[in-house]
């Protein structure tokens, strides 16, 4: 398993650009640090617009290029660059911008390339119901649509130079999680909330958004994995949990056991606290307070909220203790009901490998 950063940069990147467009600002923004990006000095040439607006069901034609590429050729923001310096690459996606501004009146002549005139296109352009100052981009882009993907490589490089200096302030949050990531801490979190079993993977390249820190979005190739994510990922996962695979055996342990129990109810009356705040209200030596603390995250009942320079916090995973909770209530009416009915029940079993 490894760490490429150059891939998150790309995502960003691009998801800067999709926001910077959008009419709806407020809507697309997932923190700060996308905030004080859009209010930054970088400014975006208008001729790039169309490559980010998708129509219907089609996403934005920049993001269906890259679908059809496998993400390990196109892997970063200078990759993205060389590849549309080709000609039969900058076909390709002027094809897909076609494609998306006129769906579904595909023009029947978008397989040439010289036949695509300014003409042509306005009159294309007139028929559909986007803006104005919209369709005049759209022209311009098409027109001269070699110096629209030149202006593209050059917006992404500068944009991606700027969320370059942001990865470089959480960078011991995005270590930290990528040792968690690598030490196999969410593996039966993705399986349980995506399907995904990290095990069947010969390569395994992890990258991080910083613009969205809820971001889970896996990569196959072949083989190989690229996952992308963001820092607060495991909360995102958490709440797709399928909580019938909640081991409740191991639920109940923890829960019955006084010292972790102590450790949850002082979490219960505090938005976040370090392991020597909790050591400090429970009376229980630090040592002996981060052991189980460390089996209380890796049961997914507490969880990192946030990394202050050396200073990690823990908060209570509310989430995770509701779906406890409805299946532990299921459990004990399966019971109720086994009794009433003279049927047997099994007990829950401690899933393998815990």
């Amino acid at each position: 398993m490894i760490y490429f950063a150059e891939t998150g940069i790309l995502y960003d990147a691009l998801l800067y650009c999709s926001t910077y467009f959008s009419d709806e600002k407020q809507e697309y923004s997932m923190n700060s640090e996308l905030d004080k990006l859009l209010q930054a000095s970088i400014t975006l040439p208008k001729i790039i617009i169309p490559f980010f607006k998708g129509k219907f069901s089609l996403s934005s034609p920049i993001i269906e290029y890259l679908r059809m590429k496998s993400v390990s050729s196109v892997c970063s923001i200078s990759t993205l660059c060389e590849l549309l310096a080709e000609d039969e690459e900058r076909e390709e996606l002027r094809l897909i911008t076609l494609y998306t501004l006129f769906y579904p009146d595909i023009p029947s002549d978008t397989d040439n390339p010289h036949s695509d005139c300014s003409v042509k296109t306005a009159m294309r352009l007139d028929k559909t119901d986007y803006p104005a100052d919209f369709k005049y981009q759209a022209l311009l882009c098409l027109t001269y649509f070699r110096h629209a993907v030149s202006e593209l490589c050059r917006a992404l490089t500068e944009v991606g130079e700027a969320i370059r200096k942001i990865y470089e302030k959480y960078e011991s949050e995005t270590t930290a999680v990528f040792s968690e990531i690598r030490s196999g801490k969410f593996c039966k979190l993705y399986l349980a909330s995506a399907g995904l079993d990290l095990g069947i993977f010969n390569e395994i390249t992890v990258s991080f958004s910083i613009l969205r820190p809820d971001l889970f979005l896996p990569v196959v190739h072949e083989r190989s994995l690229y996952l992308i994510v963001g820092c607060d990922h495991e909360n995102f996962l958490i709440r797709a949990f399928d909580e019938e695979k909640i081991d409740l055996a191991a639920f109940l342990d923890d829960i019955g056991s006084e010292l972790k129990r102590m450790i949850l109810e002082v979490l219960a009356d505090h938005h976040e606290m370090t392991v020597s705040d909790i050591s400090r209200h429970t009376g229980i030596p630090v040592t002996t307070t981060l052991r189980h603390m460390e089996a209380l995250c890796d049961h997914y009942l507490i969880r990192v909220s946030q990394r202050k320079g050396t200073q990690i916090f823990y908060t209570l995973n509310r989430e995770y203790l509701e779906k406890a909770r409805i299946k532990t209530e299921k459990y004990l009416h399966s019971l109720q009901g086994g009794v009433l009915n003279g049927e047997r029940n099994e007990t829950p079993r401690r899933e393998e490998n815990r």
